[in-house]
């Protein structure tokens, strides 16, 4: 059989077998007369020569005590290429071991006549009355499944196949528990002295942990992995701690590779970094990246926590440039930066994002658009006294009845006594601002039941301090500024919370989000007016008579001063309660949210600025788009960019008439992305495909990295705080990245795990 590469030189020595001692070894066998071989010929046990003539029992024995055709072994013989190039090799006939030394195949002959290789017993003892016969015999027995080891190899198969479906199992189900952030060890784990079904320790029965619990559950049903249990060796059960610690591994590793060769297709990614502080007071750095797949579908995919010891910048910037190193990634192929307000982050001198663009000048930064809400509300939320009493009032009703159960229960009676639909107080956020809408909202919806049960409170309670404090919470929220601030609050916590979350959003672009801060602006701007707020005032006193409490502002003593040259009226303080609470506190709020949302959006602003040519509405913009290309002019090719940009806002115009859609099409960068993948346009606008690409690279929040926080709260809990990093991380990606733990592929997990380490199961 012919195959293989070019002979080795010339000059190649066998050093770990002596040819002498070779030729020794089968001379020893020439005691058995070998006349019957033509020993004219050159080999005269060439297989093809000696079917020339009757094979006899002598002729084959002759034919055996010669020795097998090894043309090439002791002397210079050059094989012949087939018509790929491929030649027989003489290496073949002493096979280099693993070890270094070299095996003699004394069973192996070749034929010069018909350049192929021959298995010499085998050609012995054949049945030449075959009709394949004629072809390569040692290849016609192994397509056959005929050779000497047919049963061997056969049993090798059916025991690797079996190890391998018993780790399919058991990797299945460290999945499930890492999915679903369920702790695999137990207390005490221990493995059976006897080959029993069961796990025990001093012959009682015990709980050894979610994993061989979990084990032993689906062994009752499943033969194969009771059968393993049963009979496993007791160093190759494949259930230890260490082991599971390599399942987890293995299989994180293979989610984060899928995930890393859909970033490298996907070219350009952006980078969401945030962190925080975990139950063991580690600093952990929660990294992920935002791309554009082969769909054309905008993905933000969390990668992995690492340790900092230092939270400056230097610190972070060295961090992410080893871990995009690490992971294969270019960090000249960030397009976007996505972190908080901190300094050590958004620095424009010395900070993270300033240290990514010393050596990356096209990665934009991008400061969190939902961290800038919450300080918009934050300053909001403390702008008048009136606001900071109000909040404080719903916090201190939340503690007031959820830090004693017959409080609590008498809320619970009131609102049955009302007929109300149940519902729970919520704790008042000191962090997201825009999540404070859940406790107002409760506020709103429970203010009856509230009003009774804590007069009842006051009146029926044993304790003088609860009463007292009662009596203090039922003064204030009898006030008809407690009742305005509820309708007013809820207003602009609805908004503001509903915008926080579409900013949020993995889906969200550049475009869109300034668009909808815009509207919120304009909003704001259009809230604040006197219509607005007798709209709520007119609520508020209906809320007021129903529940018979005041429905008027409290009116304070105006200080009497003397007026100086040059006051005119106007100067005069404001002595309607109304309108003074108006000017104060309604007007003071609005102006607070307008007047924060332009400064610390001024500069997202102006970012988005070059991309809004390439948004419906704001297309045939040739000029604008000339900067845009500008900016990425190490991406696209300017006057090749400008003509399909132009071309392109043809085909768009044209794209309701071929649609059929009297509408737009599109109108987010997700959906422009879409269209082009659905149209499979993409060729024929490649610069401009390429702009779309990267502006849906850009995130506009770090949401990502915050939500990976809370899953890192629930996989390193109290009980599991002296938790690796390197667990940490695989088990978090594990429970985050589901779509991908959905579609592992098991039998590439085992490839690799059997590869880390020397294994004593069978797995190849």
């Amino acid at each position: 059989m012919s195959g293989g590469e070019d002979s080795p030189p010339q000059d190649e020595v066998m050093s770990d077998v002596d040819p002498d001692e070779t030729t020794t070894h089968i001379s020893q066998r020439n005691t058995v007369p070998t006349h019957i071989l033509d020993k004219t010929q050159e080999f005269p046990t060439d297989p093809a020569m000696l079917t020339k003539q009757a094979i006899t029992p002598g002729l084959i024995e002759a034919a055996l005590a010669h020795g097998p055709c090894q043309p090439g072994l002791n002397d210079t013989f050059k094989f012949n290429r087939n018509n790929k190039g491929r030649a027989f090799r003489r290496e073949w006939y002493l096979p280099k071991l693993k070890n270094g030394m070299k095996s003699y195949r004394e069973w192996l002959t070749y034929s010069p006549t018909t350049d192929r290789a021959y298995c010499f017993p085998c050609w012995g003892f054949a049945n030449r009355c075959g009709k394949d016969y004629e072809s390569t015999f040692a290849k016609q027995r192994l397509k056959l499944g005929k050779t000497v080891n047919e049963e061997q190899l056969r049993a090798h198969e059916r025991q690797v196949k079996q190890n391998r479906q018993v780790l399919c199992r058991l990797l299945d189900a460290t999945l499930y528990l890492a999915k679903q952030n369920l702790p695999l060890r137990g207390h005490r784990e221990t493995l059976p002295s006897t080959r029993q079904t069961q796990y025990t320790c001093g012959g009682k029965v015990q709980n050894e942990g979610n994993f061989l619990e979990l084990v032993k559950l689906l062994s009752k049903y499943d033969g194969i992995l009771a059968n393993h249990i049963a009979t496993a060796q007791m160093n190759a059960s494949y259930l230890s701690p260490q082991i599971q610690n390599e399942f987890i591994s293995t299989l994180a590793s293979n989610v984060r590779s899928s995930i890393i060769s859909e970033v490298k297709s996907a070219h350009y990614y952006g980078v969401i970094l945030d962190s925080t502080i975990d139950i063991s007071h580690v600093d952990q750095f929660s990294v992920c990246l935002r791309y554009v797949d082969e769909q054309f579908t905008i993905q933000e995919r969390f990668i992995l926590f690492t340790e900092i010891k230092k939270s400056d910048a230097k610190t972070l910037f060295e961090t992410l440039e080893k871990t995009l190193t690490d992971l294969g990634l270019d960090i000249q192929m960030i397009r976007s930066q996505s972190y908080d307000g901190a300094a050590n982050m958004r620095g424009h001198v010395s900070g993270l994002q300033a240290r990514v663009k010393e050596v990356n000048k096209s990665a934009a930064y991008v400061h969190c658009c939902a961290h800038n809400l919450n300080l918009v509300l934050a300053d909001a939320c403390g702008n008048c006294a009136e606001a900071v009493t109000f909040f404080g009032t719903i916090q201190k009703v939340y503690t007031f009845f959820t830090s004693s159960q017959p409080r609590l229960n008498r809320l619970e009676q009131a609102q049955e006594n009302l007929g109300m639909e149940k519902t729970k107080l919520q704790r008042l956020c000191e962090t997201r601002r825009y999540c404070r809408h859940d406790s107002v909202k409760a506020i709103k919806v429970l203010y009856p039941a509230l009003l009774q049960a804590i007069e009842d409170i006051a009146e029926n309670d044993t304790f003088p301090e609860t009463k007292a404090e009662a009596r203090g919470l039922l003064e204030f929220m009898s006030t008809f500024e407690f009742v305005f601030m509820i309708g007013m609050w809820s207003k602009v916590l609805y908004e503001m919370s509903t915008l926080s979350e579409y900013m949020q959003q993995v889906s969200m672009d550049l475009v869109t989000a300034s668009s909808l801060i815009g509207a919120a602006m304009k909003n704001l701007e259009q809230q604040r007016s006197n219509e607005v707020f007798n709209g709520i005032l007119e609520q508020g006193r209906a809320i007021a008579t129903r529940e018979g409490v005041t429905t008027e502002f409290k009116t304070t003593r105006m200080r009497r001063r003397k007026r100086m040259v040059g006051e005119i009226a106007s100067d005069e303080p404001i002595s309607d309660p109304t309108a003074k609470f108006k000017v104060n506190v309604y007007f003071a709020i609005y102006d607070t949210l307008a007047g924060e949302l332009r400064p610390r959006f001024s500069d997202f602003q102006v970012m988005v600025v070059p991309f809004k040519c390439l948004m419906p509405g704001h297309m045939h913009d040739p000029k604008t788009f000339e900067n845009l290309s500008a900016m990425y002019a190490d991406d696209v090719d300017k006057d090749i960019a400008k003509a399909e940009y132009m071309q392109f806002c043809h085909f768009y115009d044209m794209t309701p008439e071929l649609t059929g859609n009297p509408g737009d099409p599109a109108k987010t960068v997700q959906e422009m992305l879409h269209m082009i993948h659905q149209w499979d346009i993409c060729n024929a606008f490649p610069n401009l495909t390429i702009l779309y690409r990267i502006l849906g690279t850009i995130a506009v929040s770090s949401a990502t990295s915050e939500r990976s926080f809370s899953r890192l709260k629930l996989t390193k809990t109290y009980l599991r705080s002296t938790m690796t990093e390197t667990r940490l991380s695989s088990l978090a990606i594990l429970s985050i990245e589901r779509d991908f733990t959905e579609h592992v592929d098991f039998d590439a997990v085992i490839d690799t795990f059997s590869r880390m380490s020397v294994r004593r199961m069978k797995l190849h």
